[in-house]
């Protein structure tokens, strides 16, 4: 897989537009294209800057694989139900994504103390 394919893969599976991301990267939206159609690649500091906002290694980005053929990190693969999850998530502004973190973990613990009794 070549880098345009990885950065409009990891751009799809985040719901993020061609247009956000030349806006979140200071450039244009044609110029973003360019790497998704394989015309030009990021630099350096273009790469460092998708890795962290997608939060994912440069070397995933570039397609770089272990000797045993796969990747540094791998995509998880989500159920239907849990990738719905992900994306309601997403759509929350930071103060509820910490109102459902509190309450996730508060679900893990009621769980754990149930299975240690």
């Amino acid at each position: 897989m070549n880098i345009g394919t990885r950065i409009k893969e990891i751009r799809l599976l985040n719901n993020w537009k061609q247009k956000d991301m030349a806006t979140e990267l200071s450039m244009s939206t044609t110029g973003y294209a360019s790497w998704e159609q394989g015309l030009s690649e990021p630099n350096t500091s273009q790469l460092t800057k998708l890795s962290s906002i997608f939060n994912v290694s440069v070397d995933y980005i570039l397609g770089i694989e272990k000797e045993d053929g796969t990747h540094y990190i791998e995509t998880p693969s989500y159920s239907p139900s849990e990738d719905r999850l992900v994306q309601n998530y997403r759509i929350l502004d930071k103060s509820m994504q910490k109102l459902v973190e509190y309450y996730v973990q508060n679900l893990i613990d009621i769980e754990k103390e149930r299975k240690s009794n």
